[in-house]
């Protein structure tokens, strides 16, 4: 063991660093090892692995899982790894964050991770995006991907997360074809964003045919009626018991009703016989 900038190196075998029990990922493609397996090959391994040790005394990988296989593949008898003294749950955070910052990530795999700490060691999303520096919202973006099917997820294999973002605000029966459409078009996510307008608006608005109001219109437009005429009512009756003598009428004609309102000029006795004939006759028609 030697100390480089505080910080303990080691060289160890492979075979004495054990895997976390409770990872995200445990398994790679080989064929996509084989270009970092290449290298490690040639070059050694250049980024150290993180360990530390465990609650059984062993050293157990905390980031460089990758590496470490690659390692093994190629043969390489030890490895230098980096001891830290961390917990589980830091562990798990300080892995989370590396490969936050590790080149095209899979995003789905880290809200699955995301997910994984929040259950395992009880603690909110909010406290999750503090110790890895991704922004709460970015996190819970993240997260509300995990609500894609399968197949849907198989499909946006490839795609960058704003398109599987711009997915998911898509209703779940109009996913597929709305990834269909995105990738015959070779829309950008910009594009895509515009795209998902046809796809979430008339679910919002539009009733299927089965629950369609097919009542006719006169029903609702009767309540109307009737309730404007209630108040008109209310109306009449407000003024009589202010001592206005006011009252109304209604005919109903073939395309309207129309009703009368009629209030005198001045208070009964302190009008003259002349202005006793002369009455405001306003006339308010309701249409249907």
């Amino acid at each position: 063991m030697s100390n480089f900038y505080d910080k303990k190196l080691l060289l160890l075998k492979p075979q004495r660093i054990m895997l976390p029990l409770f990872s995200a990922k445990t398994s790679f493609d080989i064929n996509a090892l084989k270009p970092l397996a290449d290298s490690i090959a040639a070059h050694g391994i250049i980024e150290p692995l993180v360990v530390r040790k465990n609650d059984f005394k062993r050293y157990e990988l905390v980031c460089g899982h990758k590496r470490l296989k690659a390692a093994i593949t190629v043969g390489l008898r030890r490895v230098p790894c980096v001891l830290v003294s961390a917990d589980e749950l830091t562990a798990s955070l300080m892995a989370t964050a590396e490969n936050l910052n590790r080149k095209s990530p899979d995003y789905f795999e880290q809200a699955e991770e995301f997910k994984r700490i929040s259950i395992r060691f009880g603690i909110e999303y909010e406290t999750i995006a503090e110790k890895t520096g991704i922004p709460i919202s970015a996190l819970l973006n993240r997260i509300n991907l995990l609500n894609l099917s399968g197949e849907v997820r198989q499909k946006l294999s490839g795609l960058d997360e704003s398109y599987a973002l711009t997915v998911s605000l898509v209703p779940q029966e109009k996913q597929i074809d709305f990834i269909n459409r995105i990738t015959s078009l070779s829309l950008s996510p910009e594009k895509a964003k515009e795209a998902v307008k046809d796809y979430v608006f008339p679910s919002l608005f539009e009733k299927p045919e089965a629950q369609k109001e097919t009542a006719p219109l006169r029903k609702s437009v009767s309540c109307d009626v009737r309730i404007f005429s209630n108040s008109l009512l209310k109306l009449i009756s407000t003024l009589k018991n202010s001592g206005i003598e006011a009252y109304s009428s209604a005919v109903e004609k073939e395309d309207c009703i129309e009703y009368t309102v009629k209030i005198p000029k001045s208070k009964p006795g302190a009008r003259t016989q002349a202005g006793a004939q002369k009455h405001i006759n306003p006339i308010c028609s309701f249409v249907p």
